[in-house]
């Protein structure tokens, strides 16, 4: 299997060393490490280099009452499972079901068929709470692919989130486009099996890709397999052809 050749940037890498990237963001980038060596010895550099940097700083006051709230805080962590609480240095070896930083490579968990980053594995075995849309399973069940959009598929992952981000394992059909179109937020998109297109770059397990909001693309799956990805829309799409409002529809629900 090659090296995924498509990385993160430097300063996504840089946010989620320091716990400064949010929980969907996390879990792309977790995956990511996994899959990539390149980006896993990025990521452990800059650790390293932080925690240079925090051993040299001098030693300032707390706050009245710091300390009781940062306890608090990792109790209440801990209790929901939150990704702070199971941070940690991204040289140790083993495996580690929430996206804090991975080192080791770590076995994969197959997945209806396809073998998936250990960090997701935590996030597919209990569908999303019944807060969701009515298209996701009811809590407690087998998480399945659902009908999203004509040749799209997907699971709705239970991500603490802000207001509008969505993040879905996605499973596009082949040969299928994904029409003209540009995005409100930032886009990552992180491949799994089979092969996308987009911007004269073809994408294949372990490239992950990322788009701003001002980016207008369009994106063509391989004609041979499914392409199954990790997709994080941190706003809506917005369809630049009548085509793609009439997907935009179903796909932003």
């Amino acid at each position: 299997m090659t090296a995924p050749t498509h990385h993160l940037d430097e300063d996504v890498l840089l946010d989620y060393v320091s716990g400064a990237a949010s929980e969907p963001v996390s879990l792309v980038v977790a995956c990511h490490l996994t899959l990539c060596g390149a980006c896993r010895a990025a990521a452990a550099a800059a650790e390293f280099v932080g925690g240079v940097v925090l051993e040299q700083a001098r030693p300032a006051a707390l706050s009245e009452g710091a300390l009781e709230r940062a306890l608090a805080r990792l109790d209440r962590d801990s209790l929901a499972g939150s990704p702070d609480g199971e941070r940690r240095s991204a040289t140790e070896e083993g495996d580690d079901d929430g996206p804090g930083p991975v080192a080791a490579a770590g076995e994969p968990f197959v997945f209806e068929g396809v073998p998936l980053p250990r960090p997701l594995a935590r996030y597919l075995a209990a569908g999303p709470s019944s807060s969701s849309s009515s298209s996701v399973a009811p809590p407690g069940s087998a998480p399945s692919f659902r009908f999203i959009a004509p040749g799209v598929r997907g699971i709705p992952l239970a991500v603490a989130a802000a207001p509008g981000v969505r993040t879905r394992l996605l499973r596009l059909a082949p040969g299928m486009e994904i029409p003209l179109h540009a995005h409100a937020a930032p886009e990552f998109t992180l491949v799994f099996s089979g092969g996308l297109s987009d911007g004269g770059q073809h994408y294949v397990r372990g490239d992950v890709r990322f788009r701003d909001a001002a980016a207008v693309h369009n994106q063509r799956v391989d004609p041979d397999l499914p392409c199954v990805a990790l997709v994080v829309n941190e706003g809506a799409l917005v369809p630049q052809t009548w085509r793609g409002r009439l997907v935009s529809l179903l796909f932003d629900r």
